[in-house]
């Protein structure tokens, strides 16, 4: 069973940021299906490297359709962003020096990060770019 299932109530209005928040959704939800599994020490590095090689594309994607559009929060956003990846980073290396609690860490801290901010700041620009009239 899903940690989280995407629903309309996350969307942003637009479908590919909605697409790229999905599959940050998969990531998270394999994570916590190869826990409940007991495959969780072996699939975190795997879902660590995962999620930052995806966020770094999905971040710099989001980011650019912000600027283009002229989004006066892009600076939090890009705030959020750098947040978010030094977090992913400081995970990694709790795992390296052998903090198997990091999991359940992972697991947790993303769940939080993505339901947050998908539905507070994502949703303040899904907002801002529908109102223009770009889905």
């Amino acid at each position: 069973m899903p940690l989280v299932e995407w629903n309309d109530s996350y969307s942003v209005q637009n479908a590919v940021m909605d697409k790229q928040h999905q599959k940050l959704f998969d990531l998270l939800n394999n994570l916590h299906e190869a826990m409940g599994q007991g495959k969780g020490k072996e699939a975190l590095p795997v879902v660590l490297a995962s999620l930052v090689q995806y966020t770094k594309t999905h971040f710099a994607d989001e980011e650019a359709l912000l600027q283009k559009h002229n989004y006066p929060d892009v600076g939090t956003q890009k705030k959020e962003h750098a947040a978010l990846i030094a977090q992913i980073a400081d995970l990694q290396q709790q795992f390296q020096s052998e903090d198997f609690s990091t999991g359940m860490k992972t697991r947790d801290f993303l769940r939080r990060w993505l339901v947050d901010h998908i539905k507070g700041h994502d949703q303040k620009y899904g907002i801002f770019l529908s109102q223009k009239g770009i889905r």
